[in-house]
C-alpha cells in the first residue's frame, strides 16, 4: 500500500518537471501542437517497449483522448531533441530522495538497505559526436578504439531501484565510478544504514576508507592475492574470521582520486577491516 500511494503521489507531481529550463531551444514548443511540452517529457515514461509507430500514437491518442489522431515517428524524434536529459535524472533524484525518506519500510536486512555496484562495457552509437562526448579518436588503424564506454550502476539489490547511474569514457576504472555513486546517493538515503556489496575487482583501500568516513558500510569478495600477508597469519592461526589494522601508508594512498580522502587517510594513519574466508561449494 505504501508503494501505491506513494507511486500515485508523484505520479500527482509530474507538472513539477514541466519547465521551461529544460527545454534547449527557446522557440520550442512554444507554439500549440499535438505534442505538448508535458507530453513529450511524459512520453519516455509510458513507453511500453514495443515499436516506435505504434506507441507513439497509442500515447497521443490517450494524451489527446482523440482515436483519430495520428503522428509521425519522426516528428516525436525531433521533438525529443530539444528536450534536456537532465529532467529525467532530476525526477529519478527526487523520487529516491522522497521514497528512501521512509527507512523503516525500505529496509531489507536487520533495517538495512543492501545495494550493490558494478560496472560494464557497452556498445554506444558510432557516431561523430557520440565519440567526441566520450574522447574516442575518429581515426585510429585497424579500429583499435571502438565506440564503447563504460555505464556503471548503484542499485537497491531488494527493490531493484537504481540509486546512482554513470556512462563514462570505458577508460574510467570501476573504482572512480563507485566513489561517484556514494558521493551521488549520500544525500539521498541513509547510508549509515547501508551495505554495498562489491565483486572481485573493487578491493581499494580508497573505496573501504570512503565507505568508512560516510559511517556506511561494505562487503567485498576479495581476490587471494588481496591482503596476502593478513590472509597467511589466518592460515598459520587456523582462523576463518579476523579482524586487522590495514597501515595508510605513502604508497597506499599515493593513487587516490580524492584529495580530501588523502588528507583524511594521513590523519586517521590506519583503519580496520574484517576478513573472513568462506568456503564454497565449487571453484568459482
Amino acid at each position: 500500500m505504501f508503494f501505491k500511494d506513494f507511486i500515485l503521489e508523484e505520479f500527482g507531481n509530474f507538472n513539477n518537471f514541466v519547465e521551461r529550463k529544460y527545454v534547449l531551444s527557446e522557440t520550442a514548443f512554444t507554439r500549440k501542437g499535438k505534442l505538448s511540452l508535458e507530453s513529450i517529457i511524459k512520453y519516455p515514461l509510458c513507453n511500453r517497449k514495443k515499436t516506435t509507430s505504434i506507441e507513439v500514437n497509442r500515447f497521443l491518442r490517450n494524451e489527446l483522448n482523440d482515436r483519430g489522431v495520428t503522428i509521425t515517428k519522426q516528428a516525436i524524434s525531433e521533438k525529443r531533441q530539444f528536450i534536456d536529459p537532465i529532467v529525467y535524472i532530476d525526477m529519478n533524484d527526487n523520487f529516491i530522495s522522497k521514497i528512501y525518506a521512509h527507512q523503516e519500510e525500505m529496509a531489507s536486512f536487520k533495517g538495512f538497505h543492501v545495494c550493490a555496484i558494478d560496472s560494464s562495457i557497452v556498445e554506444i552509437p558510432n557516431t561523430k559526436i557520440t565519440r567526441k562526448e566520450f574522447g574516442i579518436p575518429e581515426k585510429t588503424q585497424l579500429k583499435k578504439d571502438t565506440s564503447a564506454a563504460r555505464i556503471s550502476c548503484m542499485v537497491d539489490t531488494h527493490w531493484d531501484f537504481v540509486l546512482s547511474s554513470n556512462l563514462t569514457n570505458k577508460k574510467v576504472d570501476e573504482i572512480k565510478n563507485a566513489l561517484f555513486h556514494l558521493d551521488d546517493v549520500k544525500d539521498k538515503m541513509d547510508l549509515t544504514k547501508t551495505i554495498t556489496t562489491y565483486d572481485r575487482g573493487y578491493t581499494s583501500t580508497e573505496l573501504m576508507l570512503k565507505t568508512i568516513k560516510l559511517n556506511s558500510y561494505f562487503i567485498i569478495r576479495a581476490k587471494v592475492t588481496n591482503f596476502k600477508k593478513q590472509q597467511k597469519q589466518m592460515e598459520r592461526e587456523k582462523i576463518n574470521d579476523a579482524t586487522f589494522d590495514i597501515n595508510l601508508n605513502s604508497p597506499k594512498i599515493k593513487y587516490f582520486n580524492s584529495e580530501d580522502l588523502k588528507e583524511y587517510a594521513r590523519k586517521i594513519k590506519e583503519f580496520k577491516i574484517r576478513i573472513v574466508k568462506v568456503k564454497l561449494k565449487k571453484e568459482q
